[in-house]
């Protein structure tokens, strides 16, 4: 009878290894659709975008200084331009929503330029000359007391 409770004991043993360390193995040979982009590859595309704005800001920097005439200075910049915009596409097409953020980017950057419609103009201190922001009180610079009218 010792023996058979031993196996019973054993058996539910083995049972509970097995169902504790199924889901343990199984994630070993089921390997998860990537669904983000590498961040190996990312990584060094930037790295690379990096270098060669830092590239073409050096050779400006020469040009600038004397050290490059102005054929080399064209040259030398549309290549590592071109390299540069290579790299930019190599990313957009690794990561899908570089595209994204780049248009979303250039709407701010609109939103920004352009003037609001629902903005007052803006007014002149009186004692200073400092333009008021819309909704100030006192002038930043003086402290001149806003006279509205």
């Amino acid at each position: 009878m010792i023996s058979f409770d031993m196996l019973v004991l054993l058996l539910l043993a083995a049972g509970l290894v097995f169902f504790i360390g199924e889901p343990l193995l199984a994630q070993r040979y089921l390997r998860p659709v990537e669904t983000r982009p590498p961040t190996q590859a990312i990584e060094r595309l930037n790295q690379q975008k990096e270098s060669l704005y830092t590239a073409i800001q050096d050779l400006d920097f020469d040009y600038q200084t004397g050290k490059v005439d102005q054929r080399d200075h064209a040259e030398l910049r549309r290549q590592l331009e071109g390299e540069a915009i290579e790299t930019l596409r190599e990313l957009d097409g690794i990561d899908p929503l570089a595209a994204l953020d780049e248009t979303l980017e250039q709407q701010i950057a609109r939103l920004r330029v352009a003037p609001s419609a629902n903005v007052p103009s803006t007014e002149v201190c009186t004692n200073c000359g400092t333009d008021y922001p819309y909704d100030a009180s006192f002038c930043a610079v003086c402290g001149q007391a806003r006279t509205l009218f």
